[in-house]
């Protein structure tokens, strides 16, 4: 089955670059007191919390469960939606004439994460970067293949799965002065708080960060085409 992809634009090049072969993605609607998740045979997952729930009939070993369908299974083909613009050219214009008539037309998706800097050149119409949600399918060009699909904590995660999350390594730094922190790009950090730092950027703000240790889905993909 296909299904669509969201990544961010940094994340598209470490796929292009063969360093993403891992993403995590929050796993919705977790009640809070869940301790466990089990695979079943049928690739859904039960989620197990302590306390009887007399609206929800699955009771089992002193735990309430609920079912949770992850959002692709090991064989689907993921198409990326990334960061995106769709280019026109005008060709062959006669002068003095009208350019519609006159004109003929060509057209290709362009990509920032292979075009960071845009060239605006004569004939070429330019709106600016169009937003990843926004990609058809007919743009995507980055097939991922799911090779496996697991639940756990986000903090779970080793270092290993944080390099191969796309992460560099980086760590934090408290300035004295303001008390800010800052995550510093070194080979002395970690791929962990690397990992970290880019997932507060992309799920703090939604009440997701690093420091609430939400349960994830682990997808793991190999890359399947690149047009």
């Amino acid at each position: 089955m296909e299904k669509p992809i969201l990544f961010s634009t940094s994340m598209v090049k470490a796929i292009l670059a063969g360093r993403k072969t891992l993403t995590r993605r929050i796993i919705k609607r977790v009640p809070p007191e869940t301790h466990r998740f089990e695979e079943m045979d049928d690739g859904t997952f039960e989620a197990y919390w302590g306390g009887y729930a007399p609206d929800i009939p699955a009771f089992i070993d002193g735990c309430t469960r609920m079912k949770f369908r992850p959002y692709c299974l090991p064989g689907d083909i993921l198409w990326v939606k990334e960061t995106w613009h769709y280019e026109t050219h005008m060709h062959d214009l006669t002068a003095g004439e009208p350019d519609l008539p006159s004109g003929r037309y060509s057209h290709r998706y362009i990509y920032r994460a292979s075009n960071p800097v845009y060239p605006v050149d004569v004939g070429v119409a330019e709106h600016g970067w169009r937003p990843s949600i926004h990609m058809p399918r007919e743009a995507a060009r980055i097939l991922l293949k799911v090779t496996d699909v697991s639940a756990e904590r986000l903090q779970d995660i080793t270092e290993e799965e944080a390099r191969r999350e796309g992460a560099v390594k980086t760590y934090p730094y408290t300035c004295p002065v303001t008390g800010k922190t800052a995550h510093m790009q070194d080979d002395n950090g970690t791929f962990r708080d690397g990992f970290a730092c880019i997932w507060d950027s992309l799920n703090a703000a939604r009440g997701f960060g690093w420091d609430t240790n939400p349960w994830v889905w682990v997808i793991e993909f190999e890359r399947e085409g690149v047009k």
